[in-house]
């Protein structure tokens, strides 16, 4: 599958240097966006006339920048918007996009990126050491953002040994096509099998664009005081997938396979941020994400090394 990032754009009231624009059809890397290490394989980002490439039409791969030399104060709030082309592939397709903001403390040669595949680049998973051990998630992550074309992004992997934690306690209308939300590292040393970095990461927020608007569990999102997730129903977008489908890059939004997205955190009195997220495809607007509140404290169900264990995570933000 290949998968294309045009261009993004950001806003922030008062950090240095925003309003920002950072073009990806130059066919060069641009000074701030930095080509990080990633986990397990190699990084396959790839800068053309046409836009960032992530990946080609190859198994096993992913690809990613960090635009580490942008930083932001936490306390304004953010909006940022970015086209982006998924197309091509096998039957099966491939796994998504996720974009991400990161602790702007972090030295940028010290920056990673997540486990690939299912991970998008954002999380971590516990593996076997016949199969090359554990392979970190993103370093100083508080929030991933995941365009899930395959659906498991938000799911408890588990495939042979390798394991990683997510959605368990209650389904969700449509395994594919998720715009899905991921919370903050897990920074606790808990035990020699799960150290620092192998844990956190919770499934915040999930929605099936591509579900029946009437269905009862279009979209799953966290109790952050019990840990559990709740289904509901969420009618207030139309049908559509991630992927444009094709095999070209649409030019403009009289194409219906254009697509376009809208991310907005805006800070909440009570600390945290209340995030809304919009996609355009061809030239209708909708809110997929409304307002969704990300506190400064969590419960969740940590269920990869552990059974169903509660536990409370520090979700303060970071500066950016």
């Amino acid at each position: 599958m290949s998968i294309f990032s045009q261009h993004i754009t950001a806003q922030n009231q008062q950090g240095t240097g925003y309003p920002y624009f950072v073009n990806f059809t130059q066919g060069l890397q641009p000074q701030e966006a930095y080509k990080v290490a990633t986990s397990g394989v190699q990084n396959d980002a790839t800068f053309t006339t046409e836009g960032l490439r992530l990946t080609r039409n190859v198994t096993n791969i992913s690809g990613g920048v960090i635009l580490a030399d942008k930083k932001f104060t936490s306390d304004q709030g953010i909006k940022f918007e970015f086209e982006y082309v998924i197309y091509g592939g096998n039957t099966n397709g491939g796994d998504g996009i996720s974009i991400f903001l990161v602790d702007g403390s972090i030295p940028k040669d010290q920056l990673n990126l997540g486990y690939f595949g299912g991970g998008l680049g954002y999380t971590f998973v516990m593996r076997n050491p016949r199969q090359g051990g554990n392979l970190e998630g993103l370093r100083g992550a508080y929030l991933g953002i995941g365009l899930d074309e395959f659906g498991n992004f938000k799911t408890r992997f588990r495939q042979g040994d390798r394991t990683r934690n997510g959605l368990t306690d209650v389904s969700i209308a449509d395994g594919r096509n998720n715009v899905t939300l991921r919370g903050k590292r897990g920074n606790q040393y808990l035990s020699s099998s799960e150290p620092a970095g192998y844990n956190g990461y919770p499934l915040l927020y999930s929605t099936a664009t591509n579900a029946s608007p009437s269905s009862s569990n279009r979209s799953v999102y966290l109790n952050t005081q019990t840990g559990k997730h709740i289904a509901t129903q969420n009618s207030t977008f139309s049908q559509f997938t991630m992927e444009n489908g094709g095999n070209t890059i649409p030019q403009n939004d009289s194409d219906a396979r254009f697509r376009k997205v809208y991310v907005t955190l805006v800070p909440n009195p009570a600390g945290g941020y209340n995030i809304t997220l919009e996609i355009q495809h061809g030239n209708v607007k909708e809110k997929v994400i409304d307002n969704y509140y990300y506190p400064t404290s969590l419960k969740y169900t940590e269920n990869a090394m552990q059974n169903n264990q509660v536990r409370t995570l520090d979700t303060s933000p970071f500066h950016f």
